[in-house]
């Protein structure tokens, strides 16, 4: 049997195959236009995306050394603030220096001496 050829030239109907044809095919480019388009847009978001990861965790690991930071000023500045409580506190209230204390042998003793009448009240 022989082989039949096909007609290169379309029949009655072919007219519009290939206008529709015409119109697939810019369809078709147009689409892989775009698609090329999307896929370039995914590779730059997927490297920005990458960034962004390593940008967080060293964000991470500065956050983590400032809190262990931030703890150890706490604790300084808790002892300091305690020695500046013990400096500032005194042993008794109303202490007179050495100096200007009366010898033992010269206090009177406390209280009212007898016979004395009480002080005056209203």
């Amino acid at each position: 049997m022989p082989k039949q050829s096909r007609k290169t030239n379309p029949p009655q109907g072919g007219a519009a195959l290939a206008a529709q044809l015409q119109a697939s095919q810019k369809e078709l480019r147009a689409l892989r236009k775009e698609l090329r388009t999307l896929q370039k847009e995914i590779k730059r978001l997927q490297q920005e995306n990458q960034q962004l990861r390593k940008e967080n965790q060293q964000l991470r690991e500065e956050n983590q050394q400032l809190r262990k930071e931030n703890g150890r000023l706490k604790t300084q500045l808790e002892q300091m603030e305690q020695k500046l409580r013990e400096a500032n506190r005194q042993v008794a209230p109303f202490r007179r220096r050495p100096g200007r204390k009366k010898p033992e042998a010269e206090k009177k003793p406390p209280g009212r001496s007898q016979g004395h009448p009480p002080a005056f009240r209203r």
